[in-house]
């Protein structure tokens, strides 16, 4: 049996780039990037275990 999976994560950052810190860039890329990397590990392994499957992930600021 395939599995299939979707993910969605993002924040969004309340003042214009030119105003933002590090930090900040940093917490709003760990919120929307790097959060990715787990659910793709899990997922990935799900679907080799079930023959197969797809998975579609989205980020937005």
């Amino acid at each position: 049996m395939a599995a299939n999976a979707s993910d969605h994560a993002g924040t969004i950052g309340l003042k214009p780039l030119l105003e933002s810190t590090e930090y900040e860039y940093d917490r709003l890329m760990g919120i929307t990037v790097w959060f990715a990397f787990p659910v793709c590990r899990r997922a990935f392994a799900e679907m080799i275990a079930s023959g197969g499957g797809s998975l579609v992930m989205t980020l937005h600021r």
